[in-house]
């Protein structure tokens, strides 16, 4: 039985991870590409576009923005695609990585806390009715 929420949780994850690389590929595709000088976000009509390196973690393609996607799920630099997404697109992009943030981090973790303590109270009660038996 527990394989099969766990197998349900990781469903639910990748569900989540699914819809918010679709809707950050959607809305920062091209846009993590900046000025070296001034730090200003390029346009794809500016003749630098074309020149100038994407950051590291962006959502250029849909397997880019699933790395950049884990990278928020596992808190690990995830200020790096953030700070890109404020320049790139002001506080919208923040936003988005705020609302990623609370959705990955919190809500997920809540979720596996859940199934994790349904177990052990499962294994409570089992105890306790073998305990009643004898």
């Amino acid at each position: 039985a527990s394989l099969s929420e766990v197998g349900n949780f990781a469903a639910v994850t990748l569900l989540f991870v699914m819809v918010i690389a679709l809707f950050g590929a959607f809305s920062f595709a091209n846009r993590f590409r900046f000025n070296a000088k001034t730090g200003q976000s390029l346009a794809m009509t500016d003749p630098a576009f074309s020149s100038a390196e994407p950051s590291p973690i962006n959502f250029d393609d849909l397997w880019s923005a699933f790395v950049a996607v884990f990278v928020v799920l596992a808190s690990e630099q995830w200020t790096d695609p953030w700070f890109d997404a404020w320049r790139a697109s002001g506080l919208g992009g923040a936003l988005f990585f705020v609302v990623a943030v609370v959705m990955l981090q919190i809500v997920l973790l809540n979720l596996f806390l859940a199934i994790l303590l349904s177990k052990f109270e499962g294994l409570e009660e089992k105890t306790e009715l073998e305990r009643r038996r004898r």
